[in-house]
């Protein structure tokens, strides 16, 4: 039976987690055309008066350690938020991630420089389309919220000034990529190419040499189960073990204990909090603007004259010069996305008529006003459950603040997390001794154990006898954990490890006997030797049939899965021979026998194919412009100076 065959799960998620690591490094930049407005290390906005570490210099541009500290901890979160348990502490350690940061944040200030250094200005108007435009801002009706505004500038201690410098910022940078990413051009038949090697499928036949191959070992002599026992020791280490006990503390507990104490606030009415917050829901006077732009004084001046003399606003806009022939009409706009020395004129015009000529730094503008929408005020009734909800949380909140300032308040007085369970009416659950992976002794998990990933990293991290500061937990629930006892890891002694020393050296000693016979039989079937001799010489059991390909798509279902690298082996091979040996995850090996070629059909009426053909495309063409911006970069490297205090990377500021 011949079966599909791709690439397995565990694979794709390595090499995706790779992937993602490296774009932090070389393709980062490529996000900033979509200007997703990251709020760190932009010159010096939010360098603190006492942060005189300066790890990297970039032309006059310090890069603090402070902001690359805050980066670092971006982009960290950002992968674990991504990958889940998957992202430890080493995976994060061996992608050498602080120094892809630091050398994006090096690259945005080349291109920043590079940006001031051309006149590239962005205009009050574009900045604030953007900031109104920028998703993260909207409210539940996908409007621009001025409180989500607000919050984003309190969380990370900017003013509204900080942020707007910081967008006109981030948008010319843009303006600069996007010019030099015109360059990028998909050679002629490039795509084809590619297409063809990567669609193209072999038949191959799959020998699987099964760990039942090898039946049986020599006795090992003491000396030998000494050495293993010495040369892997932390096998035969039991790991730290900690007796725990926590507390749990609810959203529902929190609301009972406050009501129950009187102070619970009665909170303002719907009514009343609407009119508080009336400014909020008021909608300024919009008008629907139209424009003509012009490169010169003289120009502009001349097609007003037209206008005046009778000549439409359309017919101007095509007989005339215009820089804008594409983007005559602004749409319906407020007051403040007009250019600051416009925006007066512009909402003193009556419907029709046409503004004098009005200079920018895109050139000079003759508006006119087809439209007026009065300024209105959202009413009650449309805001209603909007404002229902954010009482609802505000009293949540409000709640659990409470609580929780009371509990640690009689933890810091002295308490012990047995009399705060009792005096606060909390479950106190005590749990067995468990590593840092939550498993007991005799490797089950415990079965109390909360499954917040917090709850044990600082369980593991904090004193005895000590609680732990608060834990939050995904429901909005939160932790108070106490050490109760720390049982340090030890070395077993050999005499007590016997049993399992002897059947992981017996294991070891198979695998490696296994890997040999391998390797040999590898080498008969690359060899003169034919396959069937093979066969016959080693009793290989017949080989399963399967089609492969290269392509790395979720939605394969493989029923039997190969190393990726033995997928790109195979495709190195011609017709008739055998590919090298490789482990599989269940201990055996396998050696794949090509069969038959079966290349890629190249059928243009086809839509799938075209499809392909576009998706191919569009990665081609993304691949070459993370090429462009990086020779652009590097050649910017070399117009300013740039310096890196390497100690300075690795220096705690207190």
């Amino acid at each position: 039976m011949t079966k599909t065959y791709n690439t397995g799960k565990n694979y794709r998620m390595i090499k995706q987690f790779r992937s993602v690591a490296r774009n932090i490094g070389s393709k980062i930049l490529m996000a900033l055309l979509i200007l997703t407005f990251a709020v760190w290390g932009i010159e010096d906005m939010l360098r603190m008066s006492d942060d005189k570490v300066t790890v990297a210099t970039v032309g006059d541009i310090k890069i603090s350690y402070r902001d690359y500290q805050k980066t670092l901890a971006n982009e960290t979160e950002k992968l674990r938020q991504m990958f889940g348990n998957s992202a430890t502490p080493e995976a994060l350690n061996n992608l050498a991630l602080g120094a892809s940061v630091l050398k994006n944040m090096i690259n945005e200030k080349l291109l920043v420089l590079e940006s001031k250094r051309i006149g590239l200005k962005v205009s009050d108007e574009d900045v604030a389309n953007s900031i109104r435009r920028n998703p993260s801002l909207f409210d539940d009706k996908r409007q621009f919220s001025k409180k989500n505004f607000e919050y984003l500038l309190s969380s990370n201690g900017m003013t509204e000034k900080m942020y707007i410098e910081k967008t006109r910022q981030n948008m010319a940078v843009n303006l600069l990529i996007s010019s030099v990413l015109s360059l990028a051009h998909v050679p002629e038949n490039a795509t084809q190419t590619l297409y063809a090697s990567r669609e193209e499928k072999r038949v191959v036949d799959v020998y699987t040499i099964p760990q039942s191959h090898i039946t049986s070992t020599t006795q090992p002599k003491p000396e030998h189960l000494e050495e293993y026992y010495k040369a892997n020791i932390r096998m035969f280490t039991a790991p730290e073990y900690r007796t725990l006990s926590y507390i749990v503390i609810t959203p529902e507990r929190a609301k009972e204990s406050i009501k129950a104490s009187g102070e619970t606030k009665e909170s303002n009415d719907i009514e009343t909090v609407y009119h508080e917050r009336i400014e909020e829901f008021k909608k300024p006077e919009r008008r629907k603007v139209e424009q003509l732009l012009f490169s010169t004084e003289d120009a502009a001046n001349k097609a007003l004259e037209d206008i005046k003399r009778g000549k439409s606003f359309e017919e101007t806009g095509k007989d005339a010069n215009i820089l804008n022939p594409k983007a005559i009409s602004l749409g319906l706009i407020e007051k403040s996305k007009i250019i600051g020395n416009a925006a007066d004129q512009v909402f003193s015009l009556a419907i029709g008529a046409a503004s004098d000529p009005i200079k920018s730094a895109f050139g000079w503008h003759i508006f006119r006003v087809t439209e007026i929408v009065p300024p209105t005020t959202q009413p009650l009734e449309e805001v209603r459950e909007l404002l229902e909800k954010e009482l609802a949380l505000q009293e949540h909140d409000n709640a659990m603040t409470k609580f929780t300032n009371k509990i640690e308040d009689s933890i810091a007085g002295g308490s012990t997390l047995t009399e705060v369970a009792k005096e606060f009416n909390l479950k106190l659950v005590s749990l067995a001794p468990i590593d840092n992976k939550g498993k007991t002794a005799d490797g089950s998990v415990e079965k109390n154990l909360p499954e917040e990933p917090a709850f044990l990293e600082i369980a593991f991290k904090s004193e005895e006898k000590i609680e732990s500061s608060l834990i939050p937990a995904k429901d909005d629930s939160r932790f108070i954990v106490r050490v109760e006892k720390i049982i340090p890891e030890q070395v077993l002694e050999q005499d007590d490890v016997k049993t399992k020393l002897l059947s992981l050296w017996t294991d070891h000693k198979k695998k490696k006997r296994l890997s040999e016979l391998a390797g040999k039989i590898s080498a008969d079937l690359q060899s003169a030797v034919s396959i069937e001799e093979a066969v016959r010489k080693y009793s290989l059991s017949a080989p399963e049939t399967i089609t492969v390909s290269q392509k790395n798509e979720a939605s394969d279902k493989p029923q039997t899965v190969l190393p990726e690298i033995m997928i790109k082996d195979i495709f190195s091979k011609p017709v008739g021979k055998a590919s090298a040996n490789f482990p599989k995850e269940n201990g055996s090996y396998a050696i794949a026998v090509v069969k038959n070629i079966i290349p890629a059909e190249l059928n243009d009426k086809d839509s799938k194919y075209s499809g392909k053909i576009a998706n191919i495309e569009a990665e081609y063409r993304n691949d070459m412009k993370g090429e462009i911006v990086d020779q652009y970069i590097d050649s910017l490297a070399k117009r300013y100076p740039v310096s890196i205090n390497e100690s300075a990377l690795y220096k705690k500021v207190e």
